[in-house]
């Protein structure tokens, strides 16, 4: 037997991604096509909705597939995460200027304290 069962697989031709290369290319069909909003905004709110929905999805598999349960519990607390510190930033960014609240810089923390604190003084 071979004492390195696993070693094609390590063992095959890799290719660094050249200039030209399409990672993301446009879709052919209309129904296969997506809009990414223009506005920082919106764009925000839809990606914030588009974590908890997809947080919904993984939480819904793992329920239906303990299996899964294993592998889906870490991504689904991120994606949850990664939802609140959206939401954070969208609330903050929208309302804070009104109700002259300092916000931080959203584009470069992602300190949930940092924004909780912020959001409390919103509050």
């Amino acid at each position: 037997m071979d004492e390195h069962p696993f070693r094609d697989l390590f063992d095959r031709p890799f290719r660094w991604p050249r200039r030209g290369d399409e990672p993301l290319r446009k879709a052919t069909k209309i129904q296969h096509q997506a809009e990414l909003p223009v506005d920082a905004r919106e764009r925000s709110a839809l990606l914030q909705s588009g974590f908890m929905r997809a947080d919904k999805l993984l939480v819904d598999s793992a329920l239906a597939d303990p299996l899964l349960r294993w592998e889906l519990t870490l991504p689904a607390l991120y994606a949850y995460r990664h939802s609140i510190e959206l939401g954070l930033k969208w609330t903050l960014v929208t309302y804070g200027r009104a109700f002259d609240v300092a916000c931080p810089d959203v584009h470069k923390t992602h300190d949930l304290k940092v924004l909780w604190d912020a959001f409390q003084q919103l509050l």
